[in-house]
């Protein structure tokens, strides 16, 4: 079973929430951003994926949280957007130019914009 925190009381984490309760394989846990000892708290609780909203969260969460915790995969989300920024620990190798440059392909294949399909 995968632990997924939901980082913060907005009214977004709230839906998400709900809507993830159901899922098989899922334990969701709500953390208070707010709360003094937050941070303490995702340590505590050790996640594998905390989701947070981009809207309400201070930038530098995610970059603390990931080098406290590099396993975690960390989702922030923008309803305003309707996009999700997704960080993971997951290393790729880097060693070389042209490593780099793969790294940076597979970037732009994945930013290349989607055709929508045609709506009849």
């Amino acid at each position: 079973m995968q632990k997924v925190v939901l980082f913060g009381n907005s009214l977004v984490m709230s839906s998400i929430g709900a809507s993830l309760q159901g899922c098989a394989g899922l334990q969701v846990m709500p953390v208070d951003a707010a709360m003094h000892n937050a941070a303490q708290r995702l340590g505590v609780l050790q996640p594998d994926i905390v989701i947070f909203d981009l809207a309400t969260v201070r930038s530098d969460f995610a970059i603390a949280l990931w080098k406290a915790q590099p396993d975690v995969l960390l989702i922030g989300v923008d309803l305003a957007t309707k996009q999700a920024l997704v960080l993971s620990g997951q290393p790729t190798r880097a060693l070389t130019t042209e490593d780099l440059l793969q790294v940076i392909q597979r970037h732009q294949d994945n930013a290349e914009p989607q055709k929508e399909p045609n709506k009849a």
